[in-house]
């Protein structure tokens, strides 16, 4: 036992609800690329447009809370400092995922 207690604060809670295991957001990557398989022959509808505005919504989200966390992570105490490094580690990856060239569509 150690002879001092630390408290840390509650974590801030998330305003997005925890995905149910193994839950993607949007439509399964067969549909998008049927999505755009359509637009690239310029037979898209409003529902491949719906589809695509919904999955892209959907990965922002998951891409702001990913930053909130990482955000949030910075401060919190840890031997080495190691949650600050693993935060800006996740900083760092999801700056250059977010600089990618899109990848070509076959």
């Amino acid at each position: 036992m150690l002879p001092f207690r630390l408290s840390l604060p509650e974590p801030a809670p998330h305003t997005a609800p925890a995905p149910e295991a193994g839950a993607r957001p949007g439509p399964a990557p067969a549909d998008l690329d049927a999505v755009l398989d359509r637009i690239a022959a310029g037979t898209s509808t409003t529902a491949d447009a719906d589809t695509l505005r919904t999955t892209l919504t959907a990965l922002q989200r998951q891409s702001d809370a990913a930053r909130a966390f990482a955000d949030e992570m910075a401060h919190y105490c840890s031997p080495h400092n190691l949650a600050a490094t693993y935060a800006q580690r996740l900083t760092e990856r999801l700056d250059a995922a977010g600089n990618l060239q899109p990848a070509h569509h076959a």
